[in-house]
């Protein structure tokens, strides 16, 4: 069909190439076990992969931090090098139909709980809590902004370590680095103002340092394609 001729010729994303146009996005597909990439997750990434697919996003909002739980809602849990054994083995699968395969990374800030988990202070660019939680949150400190940033960049490691292909850095959606710039989420329009300009700094840091800790050429992070 001449209206699709370009869905099935290469596409290439920084320095990545993939053999098509086809691919699904990253969701929460709550199959995380013991928030490690198991058999069923893999299984079910196989699968888009044995359909034809050029690439496959896990892990819809892969916590890069214990301050942002994980098993609420069943997801992945990147933050020690415990999870590198379980994306091997989704990595291997998928590559076995060459198929590309990236992980999103995010950290939720306040669209969360504190008692789920480790009972990790809930981090926010404010004390605002978000509607449907309601729980106070802890303002971030400059040293915690600089922690997470950390944690973002040793997430992106892991995921090479693991051999995926590229990683996904969710910035919208509420997610933590999303609430920053949002109104809805910061005191006021002079501290919106101020807010924003942390996020935007944050953001790039987190970047920066996620690329040079997976050795990525590109990368997306929702709404924007950042390469080097």
């Amino acid at each position: 069909m001449p209206e699709l001729r370009h869905l099935f010729t290469p596409f290439r994303v920084g320095g990545l190439t993939l053999k098509n146009r086809i691919f699904s996005s990253g969701h929460a597909e709550a199959m995380a076990e013991d928030g490690k990439p198991g058999p069923r997750l893999r299984a079910y990434h196989e699968a888009k992969a044995r359909g034809g697919a050029g690439l496959t996003i896990i892990g819809g909002s892969t916590s890069v931090h214990p301050s942002s739980p994980a098993s609420a809602w069943n997801m992945i849990a990147n933050h020690d090098e415990s999870v590198v054994a379980g994306y091997r083995g989704v990595a291997e699968a998928v590559h076995r139909h060459d198929c590309r395969i990236m992980s999103q990374l995010t950290h939720m800030g306040r669209r969360s709980q504190s008692d789920v988990e480790s009972w990790h202070v809930l981090l926010a660019p404010s004390q605002i809590p978000e509607k449907v939680h309601r729980e106070v949150p802890h303002e971030l400190e400059a040293e915690q902004i600089a922690m997470l940033v950390r944690a973002f960049g040793d997430a992106a490691r892991r995921c090479r370590e693991g051999r995926l292909d590229g990683i996904e850095l969710s910035f919208a959606h509420n997610h933590l680095v999303d609430q920053f710039w949002s109104p809805s989420s910061t005191d006021g329009p002079t501290s919106t103002a101020g807010a924003s300009r942390i996020a935007c700094a944050s953001a790039s840091r987190c970047c920066a340092r996620s690329a040079g800790r997976s050795g990525a050429t590109g990368w997306w992070a929702p709404g924007s394609r950042v390469t080097r």
